[in-house]
């Protein structure tokens, strides 16, 4: 009896080691392509939340340029001058190394906020300017544009800009 147990084993030969084998690798392989998947989707959800709170960031810039416009100097509500607020807003305009580069978007601009390198806000920064909305440097029709660029700790930046409209009284 022991010698046909002895001799079935001998018959195997190893035979059931190849497709082990080759089901470990194909496991593999498809374990390694899910954790491709979901560290790229994660990385993908992180610069949306980025994204979506440089947004938040610049909106609130905004906000602060509106009420900046609205109290002294400007004085909007009450029918200042738009060109006052041009004049008034830190002229001649942004040209200072606190852009960053050479392209950027607040280059000859003029500041509403107060002090370099901006407003902080929510785990970001944001600097708001104005300018004529036809770039004439005089208002003529009681529109100016207004800019906020919100900058987080990476550096990455993103730009909000409005056409504020001055209602006469």
């Amino acid at each position: 009896m022991r010698s046909s147990a002895i001799r079935h084993r001998r018959r195997e030969g190893g035979w059931g080691l190849l497709p082990t084998i080759v089901l470990i690798g194909v496991l593999t392989l498809l374990g390694t392509s899910v954790l491709q998947t979901v560290a790229s989707d994660a990385a993908a959800s992180g610069a949306q939340r980025r994204s979506e709170n440089l947004l938040n960031v610049a909106e609130a810039g905004v906000s602060y340029g509106m009420e900046r416009l609205r109290g002294a100097p400007f004085n909007f509500e009450t029918g200042a001058d738009v060109n006052e607020a041009l004049k008034d807003a830190n002229a001649p305009g942004i040209s200072d190394a606190s852009c960053n580069t050479s392209a950027c978007p607040l280059q000859n601009w003029h500041e509403l906020t107060l002090g370099a390198p901006g407003v902080s806000f929510a785990g970001g920064t944001f600097r708001v300017a104005v300018r004529d909305d036809i770039g004439s440097g005089s208002d003529s029709n009681n529109r100016i544009l207004m800019r906020s660029l919100a900058t987080d700790s990476r550096g990455t930046q993103r730009l909000v800009e409005v056409m504020v409209e001055l209602q006469s009284n």
